[in-house]
């Protein structure tokens, strides 16, 4: 799917990343453990800077999996019609002490 990185997206990725201090002690590198979870992978970044990408970018993620090649046959969008159900929490109620391995 294509992806629009506009100069709006790239202020709001600067605000989410570069606006606050944070250190990163090791790279994740790129083993299949490490390189398939995203959980691994940014797990230094900010959590609520974490979070809050996550929902920006939760449409353009799911209607990926919905219209992408995994999603065209007639048995998977039944399923996805039927029994697709997400939930966001709100990121100006996240409790940091309880998430802080999310």
């Amino acid at each position: 799917m294509p992806y629009r990185f506009d100069s709006a997206k790239l202020t709001r990725y600067k605000a989410l990343f570069f606006s606050q201090d944070y250190t990163v002690d090791k790279l994740s590198g790129y083993k299949i453990q490490n390189a398939s979870n995203p959980f691994i992978t940014f797990q230094a970044l900010p959590l609520e800077s974490r979070y809050r990408f996550l929902l920006d970018e939760a449409q353009f993620s799911i209607m990926n999996f919905i219209k992408g090649p995994v999603g065209r046959s007639k048995i998977t969008l039944t399923v996805i019609e039927d029994h697709f159900w997400l939930a966001f929490e709100n990121p100006n109620k996240i409790d940091i002490l309880v998430s802080t391995n999310f």
